[in-house]
């Protein structure tokens, strides 16, 4: 029985020849982890944890999956997104890319535009929704996304919170891929803490 880590690998592995998996883990890393060593051990995919995930946010596991890579090309990806090949499958690779789907409400966060179609910013009850992958073209955009999730204010926030910042503080440009119904977000089962 496949399951959604096998279907999104399986996607990344059909859309590119030449690629590096971060998996930055929290709830059950153990678990999770076990399963890719051997499911899937031929596989270029590093593993790393968010050990403090009860007390941090998605922008401490973005910060340190970010820290565990040298590429200057990176998809960042919600663990929670079955996606096809072609969804992230790029032509061009020049701008940072924000990833939208007009119709799917399935996602909070959403993206309004600048008139030059660049994005103005994040927020809910924005005009598109943000379909939680977002693609960074270059080392100082990364770097400065970087420096940002460094601040000890960032730890607690969401990665919305930290682009918001990026685009704002360091003018850096996100242009938008419509997925057109090509993915879908997997809803959190809750935990039961009890």
């Amino acid at each position: 029985k496949e399951k959604l880590i096998d279907y999104q690998i399986k996607s990344i592995k059909k859309s590119y020849k030449n690629y590096e998996i971060v998996l930055c883990l929290g709830f059950e890393s153990s678990k999770v982890s076990k399963y890719i060593r051997s499911k899937h051990k031929n596989i270029n995919i590093r593993i790393v944890e968010n050990q403090s995930y009860n007390e941090t946010n998605s922008c401490e596991s973005l910060r340190i999956s970010l820290n565990n890579t040298q590429n200057n090309k990176v998809f960042v990806i919600d663990g929670n997104l079955y996606f096809c090949e072609k969804t992230i499958k790029l032509k061009a690779y020049e701008r940072n890319y924000v990833y939208i789907d007009k119709n799917n409400k399935n996602f909070d966060i959403g993206i309004n535009l600048n008139e030059k179609e660049q994005v103005e910013f994040f927020s809910f009850g924005a005009k598109y929704n943000w379909t939680e992958i977002l693609f960074l073209s270059n080392d100082q955009t990364i770097e400065n996304l970087y420096r940002i999730l460094s601040s000890e204010s960032y730890k607690k926030k969401f990665i919305f919170e930290a682009l918001n910042s990026l685009i704002g503080i360091n003018k850096m440009e996100f242009s938008t891929i419509e997925t057109k119904n090509e993915l879908w977000k997997i809803n959190k089962p809750k935990r039961n803490d009890s």
